[in-house]
């Protein structure tokens, strides 16, 4: 009885926890405006949580780039910067392709039908037109084609890349589309991952991040939404 109980408690999320997702949420999707002050008061309040999981949640969001704290000057969502993704782009153009190549050879089975299990609420999502999802989607298929290489250190290094590029997918995809084609790749990749084509898996993720360079060219002429300037 007691294990039970104590089971039960840890199936129950953190305050934290919660308000990590809520806030991440907010940002992932520009409800709070890039370069906008982080007001805590206003947060707590709109997101029903107190001040300690709060700024615990501000802190998690600050190693992952999307708000900048700095000590008695408060914090703000992080801008988003046209020179900042060419070199997210650059850095991922590096890590992620020869991760795809490594996957290929070391992935389970399991882990290819945990992505197959992935592709398929996406393509769910895409034709329902949820961008938020889709992304969160898109980037959880990132992370488990690193896991698939079975080296923890590349899959952090793929991970923090994507994860400070999250709302410039987001962003692509509402100004510039592009949903369908990009989750239509990502059945490519995971056809030469399956196959143990490493070298075909390589290609295909350089042409993918290629496609997502391209929808970032497509901001800087897309007519941008007040308040969410994309900065040089």
């Amino acid at each position: 009885m007691r294990n039970g109980v104590r089971s039960a408690s840890r199936a129950v999320p953190r305050k934290a926890d919660i308000a990590y997702e809520r806030l991440k949420e907010l940002l992932l999707t520009l409800q709070i405006q890039p370069g906008a002050p982080i007001d805590e008061r206003e947060l707590m309040r709109w997101l029903s949580v107190g001040r300690t999981p709060l700024r615990e949640a501000i802190q998690r969001l600050n190693h992952e780039g999307l708000i900048i704290q700095v000590p008695r000057r408060g914090s703000w969502a992080a801008p988003l910067s046209i020179t900042d993704v060419q070199y997210l782009i650059e850095a991922r153009r590096l890590v992620e392709p020869p991760a795809a190549r490594l996957a290929a050879a070391r992935i389970t089975p399991e882990e290819i039908e945990q992505l197959r299990t992935v592709l398929e609420r996406a393509d769910a999502l895409v034709a329902a037109g949820d961008n938020a999802e889709c992304v969160r989607q898109d980037q959880l298929f990132h992370a488990l084609v690193a896991a698939g290489t079975h080296n923890p250190t590349l899959a952090r290094m793929v991970q923090q890349v994507n994860q400070e590029l999250l709302r410039y997918w987001y962003v692509s995809f509402v100004w510039v589309g592009g949903l369908s084609s990009s989750f239509t790749h990502h059945h490519l990749i995971l056809d030469a991952i399956a196959r143990r084509d490493g070298v075909e898996a390589e290609r295909l993720m350089h042409e993918h991040i290629d496609l997502f360079r391209e929808r970032i060219r497509g901001m800087i002429g897309a007519e941008v939404p007040a308040g969410a300037s994309v900065v040089p």
